[in-house]
């Protein structure tokens, strides 16, 4: 079994949730929206691999794009 170092991840095991996630239940309010969603990959270089999940919180702000990048046009859907 391999240890744990990470702080985010061990926190994620002293709190694990009490319900599934949004995609896993039938009814959330309807069909997603698949116009709207967003490449992560494609546009900010997200990836599937390990160090990359949650790329939002861990990387710098140069690395998702300065100001007109990720968190830009995440406000800017936000806000719609």
């Amino acid at each position: 079994m391999a240890r744990l170092t990470d702080p985010r991840e061990i926190m994620a095991f002293c709190s694990r949730p009490r319900s599934k996630a949004a995609g896993a239940l039938a009814d959330i309010g309807g069909v997603l929206d698949t116009a709207a969603q967003v490449d992560l990959g494609a546009t900010y270089g997200f990836s599937g691999a390990p160090q990359d999940h949650s790329a939002e919180f861990n990387w710098t702000l140069q690395q998702l794009g300065g100001t007109t990048g990720f968190y830009d046009a995440l406000l800017q859907r936000l806000l719609l």
